[in-house]
Parts: C-alpha cells; structure tokens; sequence
C-alpha cells in the first residue's frame, strides 16, 4: 500500500541531517550541503587513515615474525658449527690421549729393557756403536762405559731418541689442545648471552685450523726395528728385544 503523506514526511525528516549545533538549541535547522561533504570527506579519510594504520600493524608484525625466526635460523647454525668444532677438538683430544700414553708405555718399555750402569743409569749405544747415551740424552763417556760391552740386543738410542721426541711433540700438541678448548668454552659462553655472531665463529674457526691429527706424530703402534737395517735377529717386541740374560750392570 502506499505511503500515507504524513508517514512519507515523517521518513523524509528522519533521513533529513540535522544541523547538531541548532539541534542542541532546540532548532532543527538542516546541515548544509557543504558541510555534510565536508563531514563524509573527512569520515572516509579517518577510515582510510585507520585502515591504513591496520595494515601498517600488521606488517610490522610479519616483520617481527620473519626477523624473529631469521634470528632462531642463525642462532641454531652458529650452534651447529660450535658444536662441530667443540667434538672436533674433542676428538683429536682423544686421540692426543691415546697417542701419548701409548709412547709412554713404549718409553717405559724400552727403559727396563735399556743397559744399567751401577750408578743406576740405563743407557743406549747408537746403531753405528760408537756412542753412548743415558736415558736423559746425556752422553756417556768411554772412560764409563765401552759401547762394545752393551749387546746390540739392548735397545738402541735412535729407538728411545725417536720416543722422547714423538713423546715431547705430543706434549706440545696437547698444550696447544687444551688451549683451544678453552677458546671453545669462551665461545659457547657467548653464544649463550647472545653474543656471538657467525663472523665471530667464522673468525675464531680461521685462528684454530684444522683439528690436529695425533696419529702422524707418533704412531700408536711399536716400530719394527728390522726395518731401519740394525745389525741381528728381527725384534717385534719386548720380549724379542730384550737380552737373552738379565740386564748387566757391571
């Protein structure tokens, strides 16, 4: 049905914006056209300007979020990278122990197999036999000793010198070790307050180098004194190295 005039009125007036500093009086005074565009216009930049805020948030939040697990990402690759040359360092470590208590058992062998000069002195006639020397690489003098009178069964010096050698360089390696590990701890420190950077890590795994190989420097495995061409039966070990009789000691 249509419309009575007055329902038609009462609508119109309803849609009608009053002017609200009138309204306020009492005076229902329409707003003018000029300030209802004035009024959209500045509504449409206030949403505008909101949304645009809105957007802005979130963008900065999926920043937050990629820098954020960009940092996790790099955190756990410099922990990798430590952990690989912590158990690097570990291992030659290892080996050094190994290497070393190996040349000290062959130290200790050569050494109850060694010559004894009544003073107490355990000595080793070179393989050429014209010297002697005593276990601390002192030489012993012929007015002491003739290296004739030690049995070219006895171990020779070149055997021990090379063990005493092998023995210090090993020594030396593992100063040098445990001078690393200690880098390494002051690393994984850092790396746990946060400090430590992957050119940090780049830079302390350049002044490292590689992890050394103790095996080189003195094999853990005894010598084969046949190879080097001494004078006598083949000697494999302690047992076929040492005299026939009991140690003289003149």
């Amino acid at each position: 049905a249509d419309r009575s005039g007055a329902d038609q009125t009462r609508l119109r007036g309803a849609m009608i914006e009053w002017d609200p500093y009138y309204l306020d009086r009492g005076i229902r005074r329409p707003l003018p056209a000029e300030r209802r565009e004035r009024q959209a216009f500045t509504h449409e930049r206030v949403q505008e300007a909101r949304a645009s805020r809105d957007d802005l948030r979130a963008d900065e939040a999926a920043v937050d979020s990629a820098t954020a697990a960009l940092a996790i990402r790099e955190h756990a690759a410099i922990q990798r990278r430590l952990a690989q040359l912590e158990a690097a360092n570990t291992e030659a470590l290892m080996r050094n122990t190994e290497a070393l208590d190996a040349v000290r058992e062959r130290i200790r062998d050569l050494l109850e197999q060694a010559f004894v000069l009544p003073d107490g002195r355990r000595v080793f006639k070179t393989g050429d036999g014209t010297q002697v020397f005593d276990e601390h690489g002192e030489a012993v003098s012929p007015d002491e000793i003739d290296p004739d009178e030690i049995d070219d069964a006895y171990p020779s010096w070149e055997d021990y010198r090379q063990e005493r050698e092998a023995e210090a360089a090993l020594g030396a390696e593992r100063e040098d070790l445990l001078e690393q590990q200690q880098r390494l701890d002051e690393a994984r420190e850092h790396l746990d307050q946060g400090k430590l950077t992957a050119e940090d890590l780049d830079d302390l795994e350049a002044e490292l180098g590689p992890a050394p190989n103790a095996q080189p420097v003195a094999e853990t495995e005894a010598r084969d004194p046949s190879a080097e061409g001494t004078a006598g039966a083949e000697r494999s070990g302690p047992e076929a190295r040492a005299p026939a009789t009991a140690p003289n000691t003149l």
